[in-house]
């Protein structure tokens, strides 16, 4: 298991997700070949009404995703390397 806190997301590497530790999102990670598939696997309620209720909510979803993203991308690469 790789850990890396980063704006409050902890990668977890083994089960292959990113959780928001301020916002309880976890977005979890499928892997096909190549690359990386991500997902929203939990969102609490609040934040997807405040969503579904703003203009640019697709916009901010798509943020979410993208810093996870960025976050579980960086976390096993390191430890991708780190094992070689």
């Amino acid at each position: 298991m790789s850990i890396m806190p980063k704006n409050g997301w902890v990668a977890d590497l083994e089960s292959m997700t990113c959780r928001n530790i301020n916002t309880s999102i976890v977005v979890a990670f499928e892997r096909k070949k190549n690359f990386f598939l991500p997902k929203i696997n939990n969102m609490p309620n609040e934040i997807y009404e405040k969503w579904a209720n703003m203009n640019d909510g697709k916009n901010e979803m798509q943020k979410i995703i993208f810093e996870a993203e960025n976050v579980f991308l960086r976390a096993f690469f390191e430890n991708y390397f780190d094992s070689e």
